[in-house]
């Protein structure tokens, strides 16, 4: 709480004057230092605490227990990393067969194409051939009919 006082003074000799004195009044809070005080007794006895309320050492049974546990879960790790290697492996030769197969039908139509150019060819060639035949037995049977030998 503060407050402030005013004094005039009018000497009779001199100009008045006005003289203030401001005054506050403080109230500690002593609810602070409770609380403070309450949480300094909590920490002093969770240090206690922990000091007196060691750990108890391992037994035979709970070291056998851990090391169990320890092989076990290394066993897990182990077949989950062979099942990921045999996936992969699975998949790799998936692929591959997949490769091999669109090449293998690629390589059979190229023959296939191949084969018929030949076949076109061929008939190509066949029927020059028989039509060459074909004048040369006209051209003959015409020399036959007119008498000349050929």
């Amino acid at each position: 709480m503060a407050y402030t006082e005013r004094e005039t003074q009018l000497p009779p000799d001199a100009p008045p004057t006005v003289t203030e004195i401001r005054r506050e009044e403080v109230r500690e809070n002593r609810a602070a230092w409770w609380v403070a005080g309450i949480v300094a007794v909590v920490a002093i006895l969770s240090v206690v605490f922990l000091v007196t309320n060691s750990a108890t050492p391992p037994d035979q049974d709970r070291i056998a227990a851990a090391t169990e546990q320890g092989r076990a879960q290394g066993m897990i790790e182990g077949s989950t990393a062979a099942t990921n290697n045999a996936v992969s492996a699975i998949n790799s030769a998936s692929a591959s067969a997949s490769r091999d197969a669109a090449m293998a039908a690629d390589r059979a139509r190229a023959a296939s194409e191949s084969a018929a150019a030949a076949a076109s060819r061929a008939a190509d060639n066949a029927s020059s051939a028989a039509a060459s035949a074909a004048d040369n037995a006209t051209d003959a049977s015409a020399d036959i009919v007119d008498g000349v030998k050929p």
